[in-house]
């Protein structure tokens, strides 16, 4: 199955056998074990769109590994994307620096206001929202289509970004209407 074409069905089936603990480590080196692209691409968006925490928690993760995997899976982007392109990142505990190297943005800032205030991931320490316009050639991963209204996307590493101008208690407002827009919004 690793070598040959995969269905839709096979990745999810992949998916599902492979152990929780194991499914990061086995995305994270499919490109070791010479997977040809189509499948390589499948398992890429499939793991990610399912539970990308189960990239982000594996054992050998790190940033430049994840965006090695998404380089390698080139995965296609959307041919009416507009450069440039507002992007922003909302986290806890981080300086503006730390955040810019993040890998999960989106182009909701609601989202990401929730991401920095209300999200129940979050670290210790102070929200941040960072937002950066960023060319089509710094997106990794596209998903309009999340059924979660993240509208996330996965850059390459960003030089410039700065912190949203918006205040903490903005940021948590806009993190409260995120929460209302995703429970009347349909899936």
């Amino acid at each position: 199955m690793l070598r040959g074409e995969l269905e839709g069905g096979d990745v999810e089936i992949l998916y599902v056998r492979v152990p929780e603990h194991l499914r990061g480590p086995l995305l994270l080196s499919l490109h070791d074990l010479k997977m040809p692209l189509d499948p390589l691409r499948k398992c890429v968006r499939h793991f990610w769109k399912v539970d990308n925490r189960i990239i982000l928690d594996a054992p050998d993760f790190s940033l430049e590994r994840a965006r090695e995997m998404f380089h390698m899976a080139r995965l296609a982007l959307p041919p009416d994307i507009p450069p440039p392109l507002r992007v922003w990142r909302g986290t806890t505990g981080r300086t503006l620096e730390q955040a810019r190297e993040g890998l999960c943005w989106t182009l909701n800032r609601n989202a990401a206001c929730w991401f920095a205030t209300l999200c129940d991931q979050r670290e210790a320490g102070d929200p941040i929202v960072v937002t950066a316009l960023i060319g089509p050639k710094k997106i990794l991963f596209y998903d309009q289509d999340d059924g979660l209204c993240e509208s996330e996307v996965v850059l390459d590493r960003i030089n410039e970004a700065e912190i949203d101008p918006g205040s903490e208690t903005e940021w948590l407002e806009s993190g409260r209407q995120f929460i209302k827009s995703r429970m009347t919004t349909p899936t």
